[in-house]
This record gives structure tokens, sequence and C-alpha cells, in this order.
């Protein structure tokens, strides 16, 4: 599933960017694609068990997870055909499952961070779907660029959930490209003051 995001100031942050500087349009969205996955990455939490049960739809920790636990038993066993010790062992599961799956979603967008260009401090990718993301960068004849977090994951149910269908990886790029349209809008204010006081200075 495609991951998406409200650039529509994103794209009015740039294009700023490019009337009110001599900077080659290609390098003004590489660059910017390449912030948008490093901070992507940034605001993806590191594994805690906070963060592992957001993923599991919100509510208290044990009462969810083990409401998650009696679904599955009641799925693979049966309703009520099932004992404490088979709950026990399925919410273990669950969360085992999921933790991996939370871990992977940081690591998947190294993979777009290093096309674009970049660098992640301590990146590790092992063998698995973190491994499969990837970017491809805008080009002078085609100012449009992709990042990819292919990260596949599993749910309660042990089916598989990619990336963009996964509300912590959602909501981190869309703070990524909130923090970078920022970013851009401030860096031309602050040329607009640097601006003015040179003209003022100069008509001295």
């Amino acid at each position: 599933m495609t991951m998406k995001a409200d650039l529509s100031k994103f794209r009015a942050a740039l294009l700023a960017v490019k009337n009110q500087t001599k900077k080659p349009e290609v390098d003004i969205v590489n660059k910017a694609l390449r912030d948008v996955a490093f901070r992507s990455a940034s605001y993806t939490p590191k594994v805690s068990v906070s963060t592992i049960i957001s993923t599991l739809k919100g509510g208290s920790k044990n009462a969810l997870l083990f409401w998650l636990a009696t679904e599955a038993c009641n799925k693979k066993f049966g309703v009520k055909q099932w004992k404490k010790k088979e709950r026990t062992k399925m919410a273990r599961a669950i969360y085992r499952r999921r933790k991996g799956g939370v871990g992977a979603l940081r690591a998947g967008w190294i993979p777009a961070i290093q096309a674009l260009g970049g660098s992640y401090r301590g990146a590790k990718l092992l063998a698995g779907s973190a491994s499969k993301g990837t970017a491809k960068k805008a080009t002078v004849g085609k100012l449009v660029g992709i990042i990819k977090n292919a990260v596949v994951t599993k749910n309660f149910e042990g089916k598989n959930e990619g990336a963009g269908t996964i509300n912590i990886a959602i909501d981190a790029l869309s703070k990524a490209v909130r923090f970078v349209t920022t970013d851009r809008q401030s860096y031309l204010e602050r040329r607009k003051k640097i601006s003015k006081v040179l003209k003022a200075n100069s008509d001295k």
C-alpha cells in the first residue's frame, strides 16, 4: 500500500526556495527528499513496550494484548475451546511479532536515505523487508522523487501488514514532511531578513 502525506505546503515551500535562490531545482527537490527520509526515521520510535502496544490500536497494555490473544485463540481453536496457557502463549507470540515489526519500521527508512546520498548513524540492515526499501531521485527532466519504506510485518492474526497501513510509519512520514516544510519556510524568512539588513546598510 502506498503511504501518503499532505504535500501541498511542502511543494509551495520548495517552489519558493527555487524562486528566491539560484539553486538548481533538482538539487532542491532531492535534498528535501533526503531530509524527509531522514526525519521519517528519526520520528519512527525505537522499540519499547508502549510503542509496541500503540501499534495494537490503543488501550491498556495487558488488557489489549490479552483481548487480541483471546480473539486469535477463538479463531484458531474455536470460541472458548482453549485453555489459559494457550492464550498466554498466543499473547507472547503477538508481542514478539509486533516487537520485530516495530524495530524494522525505523530501519525501513535507511535504504531511502542511502539511495538519496545520505547516511544514517549506526545503520545496520539485516536480510528482510526493511532492506528492500529504496528511493528514486528527481532528475532535471522529471522533478519527481520517490521514497519507499518496504517493511512488511504481521498483525495479531499473523497476517502481513505493509508500512503504508501502520500508523507509526504514516505518522512519522507526515511529521517529517511538516518539519521539512517549516524548515524551508524558516530558511526563506532568514534570507529575507539578511537581505533587508544588507540593503539598509548599503543605502547609508
